[in-house]
């Protein structure tokens, strides 16, 4: 079997923790007597991520020109710890440390992740002559919780989490009520089983010459993903503002959904030189189509306390199907002929993915029917919803439901409609146009510079119109932005509201997926910038490269979106000012100890920052002369502080510097590889999450509270070893 037949092993294991600042225990965990947070500085939180993995790899000559070989990984990612010490689990937690998120307190935290990941793939090839190559593959993949760190610990208390939404102090304990605004405490409220598995397909020809290139080609995907949601006994959540309970969540019992989407695609591209000019093209075919299945969406558990039997769905269509021809284009010209100075130009027409998402999951019922809301509560001090939870309109200590609300588990016979035409049709699939025009340029002997514009712009958009409502149903009023100054030039300045009046409000909304152009022209949208990379190989092994890239996205919808339902114009056109990333890489092998050299560098702009205000109604009342629908008078109202006219970044730029340091070891034919990677070798400690809501305050006495305080920063500096030995 020598020289037929090679094999590969490998197991890694990775495990990481990292601090969450400002985070602690929470003193009143497991006494669900309790309502209030309380801080319990001797636990502090850290966020805990770890992986087993484990590669196999199997290749076999198995005739003179036929080549196949098998991949198989398998992981078991664990994250997250229980709550307790002395509870078993795939992490265990410190005697002062527990994993937890920076928005949540440990036992309400949805970052408990104990699931496998499996990867198979195949690959077949066959040389048939110098010239032609023949090749076919497929992949299966498959893996639990797609939809992220959402799963209950072994000892996870699952039960009515509440959400604080105030950082004042709190005069019964003299602690604030909680550490950062819109922090959750108390239990999980709600967890998710998610399951996914892609998989894909493809078979190609290719022809070879000396000056022509041609290859054709299939591709094909499938994927299957279902979720269902599980909800805590009462099926609640609550919202507090300063320990007084304001509003709370109410969801559909074990709702699930569950959608298939499928591709097939055949494509021809072609290569061809002559002289100093080199032309590509190519032409794809791409099909889309998906469904959900019977019998997985929706629930089987019937919630009476909610009016509700159980609810399930017949196999629903959603994308019947795309079809799209792409064509594709690129020229290479030697202008003087001595291959040193070359002008590029390429273009072509791109589809989105397909994925379990967007357009392909659109007329699943259970995305299209309400199984989650939110409502105003006016408690009477006893912590318990009393109200009949079915009954949709304001009763006992419940705010009434409004709009899209209003069609809660179907009760109201309405639920999302979908435009046919928005899933199926030649040319109706999201895509976009690319192009680039850039010169290359040897600037000297084993140096080039490239420089490169491109343009990329976005078409096939929907909405969501809502027919029962149109601008003319909405009141306008205006509140001053908080002075700070932080804030955009300091604060201070007008923001223009549209709230629906109350009888707009009260009406089931009857919403209508549709095409945006069938309320104007098609929107103005379009990202564009310019690439800059210099490229050096030097004697003696070393290698450079720098490079630049500057750019930013236009979104102008202002034609269109004061058509549907509110005629609120803010951020209609966005013009984010244009940004740039910083790039380079050295490496060098030192010679006679033939030891690897390499570091890269790389620097982002600031985060963009965000920043809601949460307005007491008492406040909103006098600007707008009532409470907003859905509204209670203790409750408050979401104001965006900031904008396209008043945008704030991050003051710094996000920059890191990694390193790698690698040898060879020989032994006759076996061979070590051993390698120290230095990960964020300056220990950089900038953010990577900021605090977004902006604490109210009587004449703004608090300056926001948390507000833009960092919850997240850098992964801190660390060395990695591999040592790889080959025989």
């Amino acid at each position: 079997m020598r020289d037929r037949l090679w094999f590969y092993g490998s197991y890694r294991k990775l495990n990481t923790e990292t601090a969450v600042e400002g985070v602690v225990g929470n003193a009143n965990a497991f006494d669900l007597s309790r309502w209030d947070w309380r801080e319990d500085r001797s636990v502090t939180a850290r966020s805990s991520a770890g992986r087993s993995i484990y590669i196999g790899r199997v290749t076999a000559q198995v005739a003179a020109k036929h080549r196949v070989s098998v991949n198989y990984e398998y992981q078991r990612r664990c994250d997250g710890t229980p709550l307790k010490v002395e509870t078993n689990g795939c992490h265990s937690r410190g005697t002062n440390w527990v994993a937890a998120t920076a928005t949540s307190s440990p036992e309400a935290s949805l970052n408990y992740l104990n699931v496998p990941y499996t990867v198979a793939q195949g690959r077949w090839t066959n040389p048939v002559t110098s010239r032609l190559l023949l090749e076919a593959g497929g992949t299966y993949y498959s893996y639990l919780h797609a939809g992220g760190f959402l799963s209950l610990p072994p000892d996870g208390i699952f039960d009515i989490g509440v959400t604080e939404l105030s950082t004042a102090n709190n005069p019964a304990t003299g602690t604030p009520y909680a550490p950062r605004a819109n922090y959750t405490y108390r239990a999980l409220s709600e967890y998710r089983d998610d399951t996914a598995s892609p998989n894909n397909w493809n078979a190609s020809m290719s022809y070879v010459t000396g000056s022509h290139s041609l290859k054709v080609g299939y591709q094909g995907a499938y994927q299957a993903a279902s979720t269902i949601r599980h909800s805590n006994p009462t099926l609640l959540s609550y919202n507090f503002n300063q320990g007084v309970p304001n509003a709370f969540t109410v969801r559909i019992p074990e709702w699930g959904t569950a959608d298939r989407t499928w591709t097939q695609s055949i494509f021809a591209q072609d290569t061809w030189t002559r002289g100093r000019l080199t032309l590509q093209g190519a032409l794809r075919y791409d099909r889309a189509w998906s469904y959900s299945p019977a019998g997985l969406s929706g629930t089987n558990t019937a919630a009476p306390q909610l009016g509700l039997s159980a609810i399930t769905f017949p196999r629903t269509p959603s994308v019947d199907a795309f079809n799209d021809i792409q064509p594709r284009f690129g020229v290479a010209y030697d202008v003087f002929g001595t291959g040193r100075t070359a002008l590029k130009f390429s273009g072509g027409r791109y589809v989105g993915a397909a994925t379990n998402g967007l357009a392909y999951t659109r007329n699943n019922p259970a995305v299209r029917t309400v199984s989650s809301v939110s409502r105003g509560w006016t408690d009477d001090g006893d912590r318990i919803v009393e109200c009949n939870l079915a009954i949709l309109t304001a009763n006992a200590e419940c705010a009434g439901l409004t709009g899209n609300n209003l069609n809660f588990g179907g009760l109201s016979g309405n639920i999302t409609q979908v435009n046919e035409d928005t899933l199926r049709g030649w040319g109706a699939r999201d895509h976009d146009w690319q192009w680039s025009i850039g010169v290359q340029q040897e600037v000297l002997p084993r140096v080039s510079a490239d420089v490169a514009y491109s343009r990329r712009s976005f078409h096939s958009f929907t909405i969501t119109d809502n027919q029962a409502r149109n601008p003319s149903q909405y009141d306008a009023w205006t509140i001053n932005a908080p002075s700070d100054p932080r804030l955009p030039g300091g604060g201070g300045y007008p923001i223009t509201l549209y709230t629906p009046t109350q009888a707009a409000a009260n009406t089931p909304a009857q919403n209508y997926i549709t095409w945006e152009t069938d309320f104007g022209p098609a929107r103005s949208s379009y990202w564009q910038g310019v690439d800059f990379t210099v490229n050096a190989r030097l004697q003696q092994g070393l290698t450079l490269q720098f490079g630049t890239n500057t750019g930013r996205k236009i979104d102008d919808t202002c034609a269109t979106v004061v058509k549907i339902d509110s005629p609120d114009p803010r951020d209609c056109r966005l013009t984010p000012p244009y940004q740039t990333t910083v790039r380079g890489l050295a490496s060098y092998t030192i010679p006679r100890v033939d030891v690897l050299v390499s570091a890269t560098v790389r620097s982002q702009p600031p985060l963009a920052l965000s920043a809601t205000w949460p307005v007491p109604n008492s406040i909103v009342v006098q600007l707008l002369g009532r409470v907003p629908p859905g509204g209670t008078a203790g409750g408050n109202t979401n104001v965006a502080l900031l904008d396209n006219d008043h945008r704030l970044f991050a003051d710094n730029r996000r920059t890191q510097i990694d390193l790698r340091v690698a040898k060879v070891f020989r032994f006759g034919a076996k061979r070590l590889d051993i390698g120290v990677d230095g990960e964020n070798l300056l220990n950089t400690n900038y953010a990577t999450g900021y605090a977004g809501t902006y604490q109210f305050s009587t004449g703004n006495t608090a300056l926001g509270g948390t507000w833009n305080n960092p919850t997240a920063i850098y992964t801190p500096r660390f060395v990695r070893l591999n040592f790889t030995v080959s025989f």
